[in-house]
């Protein structure tokens, strides 16, 4: 079903591009604008949410299929890679944010570094992100 790989890379995109987006409104010689921030943030939450759920019914379809194991590791490291986002939402208040900048972009850097590394090994293992793969 190339139709759904192409979906799913391009949801990839879509993430890595708010990623890129928000690591430049950090680095913006203007200082930090906390409601763009806010804004790009509840895009990437609402894009990051949306993906998931597409990605998890795609592969839930393979679940039959013999691939119970991968996706149960795939699951494991999603939801722990949520609980530490969701921490990290909690922790770094604008004042926090304002406080101590360099440590909130190597706080965010952390979690985006991990998210693109997971988003690579998807990419490069899970079938539904497969070259010809066929529902």
């Amino acid at each position: 079903m190339r139709l759904m790989q192409s979906q799913r890379k391009r949801e990839h995109d879509a993430l890595r591009a708010s990623m890129a987006r928000f690591l430049a409104m950090l680095d913006a010689s203007t200082g930090v604008d906390h409601i763009s921030l806010l804004r790009e943030r509840m895009l990437f939450s609402q894009t990051f949410s949306t993906h998931l759920l597409n990605e998890h019914n795609d592969l839930h379809k393979l679940a039959n299929a013999g691939q119970s194991a991968l996706l149960r590791e795939r699951d494991t490291i999603i939801l722990k890679l949520r609980e530490d986002y969701s921490t990290h939402i909690r922790q770094w208040t604008p004042p926090l944010i304002t406080s101590d900048p360099s440590g909130y972009r190597s706080a965010v850097l952390a979690l985006q570094r991990r998210l693109l590394d997971i988003m690579e090994w998807e990419e490069r293992i899970l079938p539904i992100f497969a070259i010809g793969f066929v529902n």
